[in-house]
Formats: C-alpha cells, sequence, structure tokens
C-alpha cells in the first residue's frame, strides 16, 4: 500500500522530526487540498498507512526481510533520527505469539513490530469486536466502502469515543456528502474522549519487540519511536472541510452558517489542542485547525467572550508553535548525547507526563554552562 503516513516518531517526541515539523514557514508550498494557502502547520497527508515507519529516514525495509541485526543501543536515539530503524520478522515474533496465545494484544503488538498484514488479518477474524481492531482494520482499507464499515463498527464498540464520528465525517466530506459530515460532527461533540490508543499500541509494540529478543531499552525506545498517528491526517481534512464549507456558505451570504461551521472546525481544534494526550504533534493539529477556523474569520471580530480578538488568538497560537520550536531545538542535541538509561527514563516520561514536559525535563539535566 503505497500511501504517506504520519508517524508518531515526532508524536512520541522525536525532537529532530518534530522540529522539521512546526518550523515550516509560510512560504512552504502546502497540499493540493489545502484551504488555507498560508497554512504553516504540520504537514499531514491524506490516506496514512498504519505499519511501522520511521518518517526521518522515508520509508523501512520491508517486513519480509530479517532483522540481521537486533538493536543494541550505543546511542538509540541518534540511531532511530539517522533512520537506524529495523523490522522485526514474522519467524521472530512466532514465540512471543505463542507465549501469549496469539491474544489480541500481541497480535497488534507483533503488527507493530513487523509490519506483516497477516498479523492484522488474523486479528480482524479473530477479534473483529475490538474496537483497536477495527481502527488497525478502517486505516488498512482498501476501499472507501470497507474502511466506512470499519468505523461504523469502531463507532457501535466505543460508543463514549468521538473519534469513529470525525473518521466518518472525513469521508463524507471527501465523497461530497457534506449533510452526512455534519451530522457525524455534532455527534462527535457531545462524546466525552478522542481516543486513539496510543498508548496501548506503543506498550504492545514495546512487549513484541522484547519478544523478539530487543533489550528492554530498545524496545522501550523502538516502540516509541515508530508508533503512527494515522488518524492525525483525517481529522485535518475534518477541519479543512468545514472551512471550505464555511467559505460557501459566506459566498452565499449566509454569514450566520458560515459562523455556525467555523465554530465546529474551532471546536475540534480545541478538542485536540487541549485534551490530555501525549504528543506534541495532536496538539499542533489541534492548532492548525484553529488557525485554519480563525483565518477565515475577521481579524477584528471578537473571540468567544475572552475580551480577545481573532487575531489576538491567532497570535497566542502562532506564540505557542513558536515555543515548542524552540522546546525541541534546546533538548534535541541534550537527547543526542543522553546515555541509555536516560534515553528510557525520557520515554517513560513521555508515555507518563507528554512530550512537552519529557522535553523540559531533558533539558534540566543539560550541564550548566
Amino acid at each position: 500500500m503505497k500511501t504517506k503516513v504520519i508517524a508518531a516518531t515526532v508524536a512520541i517526541a522525536l525532537a529532530l522530526g518534530l522540529v522539521m515539523l512546526i518550523s515550516r514557514d509560510d512560504s512552504t508550498q502546502p497540499p493540493a487540498h489545502a484551504v488555507e494557502s498560508d497554512d504553516s502547520s504540520p504537514t499531514v497527508e491524506s490516506e496514512p498507512d498504519f505499519s511501522p515507519s520511521v518518517v526521518i529516514s522515508g520509508g523501512s525495509p520491508d517486513s519480509s526481510e530479517a532483522l540481521t541485526n537486533v538493536p543494541t543501543v550505543t546511542n538509540l536515539y541518534v540511531r532511530l533520527c539517522d533512520g537506524d530503524f529495523s523490522r522485526v520478522n514474522l519467524e521472530q515474533l512466532e514465540g512471543y505469539l505463542t507465549q501469549n496465545r496469539r491474544s489480541v494484544d500481541a497480535l497488534l503488538g507483533a503488527l507493530r513490530a513487523s509490519g506483516n498484514d497477516s498479523l492484522l488479518k488474523e486479528a480482524q477474524e479473530r477479534f473483529p469486536d475490538d474496537p483497536r481492531v477495527q481502527f488497525a482494520a478502517a486505516h488498512k482499507a482498501e476501499s472507501p466502502e470497507e474502511r466506512q464499515r470499519w468505523l461504523e463498527k469502531f463507532k457501535e464498540s466505543d460508543p463514549g469515543n468521538a473519534l469513529p464520528d470525525y473518521l466518518l465525517a472525513a469521508e463524507h466530506f471527501k465523497s461530497g456528502q457534506t449533510e452526512q459530515a455534519l451530522q457525524e460532527i455534532t455527534a462527535a461533540s457531545a462524546k466525552p474522549s478522542v481516543e486513539n490508543y496510543l498508548l496501548d499500541f506503543i506498550q504492545n509494540a514495546e512487549e513484541a519487540y522484547l519478544g523478539a529478543g530487543f533489550s528492554a531499552d530498545a524496545a522501550k525506545a523502538t516502540a516509541a519511536t515508530s508508533a503512527l498517528l494515522p488518524e492525525q491526517a483525517k481529522l485535518k481534512q475534518v477541519g479543512r472541510g468545514l472551512v471550505d464549507l464555511a467559505k460557501r456558505y459566506q459566498q452565499a451570504g449566509d454569514e450566520a452558517s458560515a459562523q455556525t461551521v467555523l465554530e465546529m472546525g474551532l471546536n475540534l481544534g480545541r478538542r485536540l489542542d487541549q485534551s490530555p494526550q501525549t504528543t506534541l504533534i495532536q496538539e499542533l493539529v489541534g492548532i492548525a485547525i484553529e488557525r485554519l477556523a480563525l483565518n477565515a474569520m475577521k481579524p477584528d471580530a471578537p473571540y468567544g467572550g475572552t475580551g480577545l480578538t481573532v487575531q489576538n488568538k491567532l497570535d497566542a497560537l502562532d506564540a505557542r508553535r513558536k515555543s515548542y520550536k524552540e522546546l525541541t531545538s534546546k533538548s534535541d542535541p541534550i537527547l543526542r548525547t543522553m546515555s541509555d538509561q536516560d534515553l528510557a527514563r525520557y520515554f517513560d516520561r513521555v508515555k507518563i507526563f507528554g512530550d512537552a514536559a519529557a522535553m523540559r525535563w531533558v533539558i534540566s539535566k543539560a550541564p550548566t554552562p
């Protein structure tokens, strides 16, 4: 499946990759489907793959290749930043799968570690009602119809999760079914969470790498840096679809409907930006969606009941993006010189406290000049 991905190499704070994503300036050519030509937010491509990949290296080896050198860490962070990432093959995971009775967690972890789609097919057949399997299956679907079927099952299996509704809205926008998209977004706004199971996927992958013979530190780092956020591209498409619709309302002179739709976009962006989550990339995508909506409003218009204008809010969002760029720029050189043990602690902190807090911890460990 030759599709582009958004990798949680960034999502789990491979700081170098994050710098590359958030340092794009306004002169960068946006994707063809972009609504705002000055959107300098992280670019997330459509149709992301679910199999592991390292975005910095531009891809990863074919899953049929044997892993000839199981990583031992001299500085694993540097090696991963340089694209030195290896998958394991299915034979190396058979013992792990057997020991764990080919449970859904073991199958999903082995899928992440190997990229072998036969494991997803087995999970679909044996655990069709698990929302994590449904989420994975939707992103590997070969047709829009198949993808929609899995997303509908996902919505039914996890009724409090807004993510499948948003993903279905993206599908409807893509096929020109605007009314259905708005219905899904309205339903999503009433649900309490936007859950992508990222920490589950990382933990399962870490256990699979351990089962394949990786050291504890190498398993932890590789599982974290090879995790994906395939949903972020779709969520940004929803934001773009809402802004595009609002502009059509504006052109027709229907300012009330345009404002209602833009508020939907702002709500989606704030949910991603402010909801408890591990990754800076989700926060950045949320900020990007907010900026798309705000850029479609008059700069001097009031921003809610905050006493701010739309332009004030845009300036505040830009300042946050700048602060994250500085944070990653400062933390990356330190991460490149950390011991294996400190890198393992770093990845633990990412999972518990999130990217930004983990990077601040890294900076605090730098020698005082």
